[in-house]
This record gives C-alpha cells, sequence and structure tokens, in this order.
C-alpha cells in the first residue's frame, strides 16, 4: 500500500484498498464472488433502477478468461493475466428500444463497482480498475445490445505480494475538489 497520508479519518478499507500491478493465479471461491456481487446489489441507485450488469470469468476457463483478456489494452493485459477473476462492468443506459435514456447509469455502475471493490477487500481480494480497453471488441465479444455499454473492466484477485510498496500518484488536496458553496458566488478556498 502507498504510503501517502491521510488527512481525516476514513473507513480502515478505504485507507487499505490499492490496485496492484501482479496478481497470483489463486482462484476466488465461488462463495467470496457471490459476496462481492450482493455488495454491489445493495448499492444505491436512481430510482433503484440497478443499471450495472456484470459478465465475469474464473482464471480456470482459459478460454472465457483469454476472450475478455483479449478486450484489454496491452499494459492492462499485463496487470489482469493472472488475477483470479475478470469481469467486465456494464452500463445499461435505458430500456432495449431506447425511448427512456438513464443518465445516470455510469454514476450508478461506479458505486456498485466501488461496493464490489470494498466487499471484495474485506477478503483480501484486491481489485485493479481498467478503462483501457477495446470498447468495439468487448462490445462484440459480449454480445452487448445497444443499450449497455462496456464502461470499465475488473481484475481481481490475491495480490502478488501485498508487502510491495505500491508507487502511486500523489493524491490532490481536499481543497482541490471540494470547496464550501456560497450562494453570494463565492468560494471558500
Amino acid at each position: 500500500m502507498s504510503e501517502q497520508t491521510i488527512h481525516y479519518p476514513v473507513l480502515p478499507l478505504i485507507a487499505q484498498r490499492w490496485s496492484p500491478r501482479t496478481f497470483i493465479p489463486e482462484a476466488i471461491p465461488e462463495e467470496l464472488v457471490n459476496s462481492m456481487f450482493e455488495a454491489a446489489r445493495w448499492t444505491p441507485s436512481s430510482y433503484n433502477a440497478q443499471p450495472w450488469r456484470y459478465l465475469y470469468t474464473h482464471h480456470e476457463d482459459q478460454e472465457s478468461f483469454q476472450a475478455l483478456l483479449q478486450c484489454l489494452n496491452p499494459p492492462n493485459q499485463q496487470w489482469a493475466q493472472h488475477a483470479g477473476l475478470l469481469i467486465a462492468c456494464i452500463a445499461e443506459t435505458g430500456n432495449a428500444d431506447r425511448t427512456h435514456l438513464n443518465r445516470h447509469a455510469y454514476y450508478d455502475l461506479g458505486a456498485a463497482n466501488f461496493a464490489l471493490t470494498l466487499q471484495a477487500l474485506e477478503f483480501g481480494i484486491y481489485v485493479r480498475q481498467m478503462g483501457g480497453f477495446n470498447q468495439d471488441h468487448a462490445r462484440s465479444i459480449l454480445q452487448l445490445p445497444l443499450h449497455q455499454d462496456p464502461v470499465v473492466f475488473l481484475a481481481a484477485g490475491y495480490p502478488q505480494d501485498a508487502n510491495v510498496q505500491q508507487h502511486t500518484k500523489a493524491r490532490k488536496s481536499q481543497q482541490h475538489w471540494a470547496q464550501a458553496f456560497k450562494a453570494n458566488g463565492r468560494r471558500e478556498v
């Protein structure tokens, strides 16, 4: 984990979270996988639409694993190749006939992914989130209809060495992105 300073109290799992660059090819028990998806299920969403869909495969199913792995950009393939689980995260952006669009689907999917990530961490399973992938290839491989968009892939598993110092980019200060709003138009900085 990074040695960056946490300035205010946060939940221990949030402080422990980091994205490993290498995994060991160890199976993740289905019971734990189900708990990870259960955490996603309980995530709040606009109108409780739960507009997230997950398509996943275990490392042991090499044919399916390789099919999903090939959707990723080469650097992400390097990081994900030994993960115990590879997950395609999909936003359902509306109904099948496209008469109703859900503009909150991506936001809701991100929240569900975070719940899944924290639940995984509770079991000692780490998650690397990857936005670098070929969207057209993923859509084809996953056979997605037009109202479902592949948004991100998750590689989940046991880190090769949990004690290795991770080199991460410095976090921006809280004041950079959170400012008090004042009705008179002034902001506290």
